[in-house]
């Protein structure tokens, strides 16, 4: 890192006012960024932390990143759930959104909650 430093440390010494920092400064900037971390490495470089942040996403593979996907609702008619006429003791319902967090219901025979009105707060928690 010390190296790439001395090379920007250079750069910056001899350069015109306002003239953007040469490609080749920024590459060894965004490798030392995946290996040593964004934050540690626009400190220790002098960098904008948004510039660099953003260089770093934009050379990583896109097989790695992970994709997110659209949050939307899925209404489900109950009746077509149910194949045996006999009520079942307990249901259980399960939403995951593209983060990972979950809300499960288990809903008794008599239940009173609602779990339209759950999944509903449940997307909506984030807006």
């Amino acid at each position: 890192m010390d190296r790439i430093l001395q090379r920007i440390e250079s750069w910056r010494s001899t350069r015109r006012k306002l003239s953007p920092m040469p490609a080749e400064l920024w590459t060894a900037a965004v490798s030392l960024g995946r290996e040593y971390g964004v934050s540690l490495t626009s400190r220790i470089l002098g960098l904008s932390y948004g510039a660099l942040k953003d260089r770093v996403a934009d050379s990583t593979p896109a097989v790695g990143r992970r994709r997110r996907s659209p949050l939307g609702f899925v209404e489900v008619n109950p009746g077509t759930l149910v194949s045996d006429p006999t009520p079942p003791a307990a249901v259980v319902v399960e939403f995951c959104d593209s983060d990972g967090c979950r809300l499960v219901i288990r809903l008794r025979d008599s239940s009173d909650l609602d779990p339209a009105g759950l999944a509903e707060a449940f997307w909506r928690r984030r807006s």
